[in-house]
């Protein structure tokens, strides 16, 4: 049952992030309403549930430019919210878990170095309670970034991984010749 061989489709997120302030006197500040499907496939080799989730939360950060002349700035953070999923038990069909976060972004000549860590905390309190660090670099180009990620869980998620990414940011000029 739990052999873990195979290949497994995953489950699908959508969300939709809703900018409540930014750029003002206060902090920015976001709403994030979000769902998991129940569409994970391979069930029987434990890869996913076939359990369907959501989550809700608001989160708060403040980018403070430096004085010096080395240090361009940094963004602290953090994330609170709510967590609910639907469980694979037959006596304990949903979890309910408190949603958490913080975390620091600093900016020096182009590079963005990031430190956070996060989790929630389940009221069934039988292995729902994983937390991860996570640790990053970025460079920042015009339309181009590169990053690389570490992460590493504790408590009741006992994994760490490697992560790198690559984005690319379509420049606001072509987006309004396109939307006119």
């Amino acid at each position: 049952l739990e052999s873990g061989k195979g290949s497994a489709g995953g489950d699908i997120y959508f969300a939709t992030i809703i900018q409540l302030v930014k750029n003002k006197k206060f902090p920015d500040l976001s709403l994030r309403l979000a769902c998991r499907t129940a569409s994970g496939t391979n069930i029987s080799a434990a890869r996913y549930t076939d359990a369907p989730g959501y989550f809700m939360d608001l989160s708060i950060g403040k980018t403070k430019k430096s004085r010096n002349d080395t240090l361009c700035s940094w963004r602290p953070y953090m994330m609170l919210g709510f967590y609910s999923y639907q469980t694979n038990k037959d006596d304990w069909r949903q979890d309910d878990a408190l949603l958490y976060g913080a975390g620091m972004d600093l900016t020096i000549n182009k590079m963005v170095y990031s430190l956070s860590s996060g989790g929630y905390a389940g009221y069934s309190n039988n292995h729902d309670r994983p937390v991860v660090a996570r640790l990053g670099i970025t460079k920042v180009n015009r339309n181009f970034n590169y990053g690389l990620m570490f992460q590493h869980g504790f408590v009741d998620y006992p994994y760490t991984s490697l992560r790198f990414s690559f984005t690319y940011t379509i420049p606001q000029k072509l987006m309004l010749n396109h939307v006119n």
